[in-house]
């Protein structure tokens, strides 16, 4: 396959339309991952409460969700953007990470640890692929790396539900790297 056919995909891939999971405003406006011991009102060690508990998984999955949608809606791929994108998946690495220890640093509802375990895992194992495309040497490379980054995870329906959250917004794989117009 020709490269320009190959960074028009991958830019189409990139530049999904999301059906309703971005949120809104600046990324200075973003809240911060703190751990439990310093956050909401459950003292030190002691299991948050359910709203806490949906609240502060609500400002973690924020921050994520926006490092993600940034990296899909990235100008169009070409050598010119190549350093651009690179440097939205490693921010999008840095916040994955960042989200999975936010789930580790804090004291879940009995419900939802085992949820919350699997998604830390899935984070993780997100970071792990963001930072392979970030580390991209070739447009090529960096193709091949991007439609591997798992872009949600089944584990998110779980722990909405054990927090009693309302269902996510679906997430669109149809034009992501992932997904099944991918390649």
């Amino acid at each position: 396959m020709k490269l320009p056919l190959l960074a028009a995909m991958v830019s189409l891939s990139l530049t999904a339309a999301l059906t309703g999971c971005a949120q809104t405003g600046s990324p200075a406006d973003a809240p911060k991952a703190t751990p439990a011991a310093t956050h909401g009102s459950s003292p030190a060690g002691q299991v948050m409460g359910l709203k806490e508990a949906g609240e502060t998984y609500e400002r973690l999955a924020a921050k994520s969700n926006r490092a993600r949608d940034a990296w899909l809606h990235a100008p169009k791929l070409s050598k010119a953007t190549f350093a651009k994108h690179r440097t939205l998946a490693a921010q999008a690495a840095k916040v994955s990470r960042d989200f999975a220890t936010g789930l580790r640093t804090h004291r879940w509802p009995v419900q939802a640890k085992r949820p919350v375990d699997v998604l830390r895992k899935d984070l993780e194992d997100r970071a792990a692929a963001y930072r392979r495309v970030a580390s991209a040497r070739s447009l090529g490379e960096y193709v091949a790396a991007a439609r591997r980054v798992p872009l949600n995870s089944e584990a998110t329906v779980e722990v909405r539900r054990s927090l009693k959250l309302p269902k996510a917004p679906d997430f669109c794989f149809c034009d992501s790297p992932t997904g099944p117009t991918a390649g």
